[in-house]
């Protein structure tokens, strides 16, 4: 089929006779190409792809960054690495794009699976936590976003929720996309101290269990790489007792949490953790026996739910000491389902 421009030529020849509009002889002057249109200019660490858009810590933060999927990993301030846990209707999801009823990888898609990336960015002064969310994601429910101070990362030992609010997510510009922030010292937490992080549909608190309906995404500062100086070498072992029906249905769940040799340590200095909480902060768990003063090979330590479903299949149990000049994750297992 002739194009557009040679059928307009022809009309022109046979209109004009080869007259130019003016009357004079010549040739029509070619149409000029179109002008493409430019393309609009997105934020630092925000690019564009065929499904949607990616977030890279690596491009915001001032300190080198290691990112990928699952994990985002700091040297400098601080030695750290960040995971990721996703939750739909009360139950963790262990794949970041596994799942269709929500996404929180690198890439958030801009269909109609609710998307959501939360990245830790250091800025060269302190630690500010963004997520980003498309728009399935941000019309799903009322979020509130949490932080929260750890155990295994607070030298004061003032642990817990430090902010829990709805929050409203302002546009990224360019983007289908919206963005919450939290920074740091804003909310009493030392600048370069990691914390935990959650955007959840519903306001959280420590003291309360997790609803069935829970939906969100956290984002969850692991065990250090390398130990201190001053850490002890010491091998724990967990012993899993479901009470026979499985972790997370009885009042009969029970870890037991064992010395298997090494370094002899003192038991003021052990805590033990579930999902991040120490055992005395976590509702429906205790210890059944704690570690004696001294800990050395053979010494036990025992933690048991108190109600129902407090010890659930997934949730993971550390063990913690802390010196004098840091704390440091010795041993970590998640419990099974039986």
């Amino acid at each position: 089929m002739p194009s557009r421009r040679t059928v307009l030529a022809a009309l022109g020849t046979v209109a004009v006779a080869g007259c130019t509009q003016s009357g004079e002889m010549g040739t029509a002057p070619a149409t000029p190409s179109p002008t493409p249109t430019p393309e609009p200019t997105l934020p630092t660490g925000v690019t564009r792809v065929d499904s949607g858009f990616t977030i890279d810590a690596s491009a915001i933060a001032a300190t080198d960054v290691t990112v990928d999927a699952s994990t985002v990993q700091y040297t400098e301030p601080t030695e750290i690495t960040y995971g990721f846990n996703g939750i739909v209707d009360g139950t963790r999801l262990y794949e970041p794009t596994g799942d269709d009823r929500l996404h929180y990888g690198q890439a958030i898609p801009t269909d109609e699976t609710p998307g959501v990336r939360l990245i830790p960015v250091y800025d060269g002064e302190q630690f500010t936590y963004r997520a980003y969310a498309n728009a399935a994601f941000r019309a799903a429910a009322e979020w509130h976003l949490a932080v929260l101070r750890l155990p295994e990362f607070a030298p004061d030992g003032e642990t817990g929720v430090v902010e829990s609010r709805q929050v409203t997510f302002e546009s990224v510009a360019n983007t289908a996309l919206g963005v919450v922030s939290a920074r740091n010292e804003p909310l009493g937490v030392p600048p370069t101290e990691p914390a935990g992080v959650a955007v959840l549909n519903y306001e959280y608190d420590t003291q309360e269990r997790q609803p069935d309906d829970a939906v969100g995404v956290a984002l969850v500062p692991a065990a250090r790489t390398s130990p201190t100086p001053d850490t002890p070498a010491v091998a724990f072992a967990f012993e899993f007792d479901g009470g026979g029906d499985g972790f997370g249905t009885g009042t009969n769940d029970r870890v037991t949490i064992t010395h298997e040799g090494g370094d002899t340590v003192s038991g003021e200095s052990l805590s033990v953790t579930v999902d991040g909480r120490a055992v005395a902060a976590t509702t429906g768990v205790a210890y059944e026996t704690q570690f004696p003063s001294s800990v050395q090979a053979g010494d036990a330590a025992v933690v048991t739910a108190t109600e129902a479903g407090a010890l659930e299949s997934g949730a993971e149990l550390r063990v913690v000491w802390s010196g004098e000049r840091s704390k440091q994750v010795l041993a970590a297992a998640a419990l099974p389902e039986s």
